[in-house]
């Protein structure tokens, strides 16, 4: 998994297992968190992602607070879809 930041939005690009995704914040700020192990439920979830252009897809709405990853995973600690788990 790597991060670059992409200055024109403002958003940050995360590669996971090839594929590229946008994201509001730096790898680096998730901090107590890493990817899911399951690359094939990984892989899933950024499908998700990426028909909800760069959204949660287990939240129905689709604002801001649900750009990945989601204010639930970087204000309470819980990723709803299990992209991201916290390191034991």
């Amino acid at each position: 998994m790597q991060a670059k930041k992409n200055n024109s939005f403002g958003l940050h690009v995360l590669y996971i297992y090839g594929i590229s995704i946008k994201v509001k914040t730096e790898v680096n700020n998730m901090k107590g968190f890493r990817l899911n192990p399951d690359k094939e439920y990984v892989e899933k979830i950024i499908s998700g992602t990426l028909k909800k252009d760069g959204h949660c897809p287990c939240q129905l709405k689709v604002d801001e607070t649900t750009l990945c990853p989601c204010d639930k995973l970087l204000k309470d600690g819980k990723c709803c879809c299990n992209l991201f788990i916290p390191i034991k």
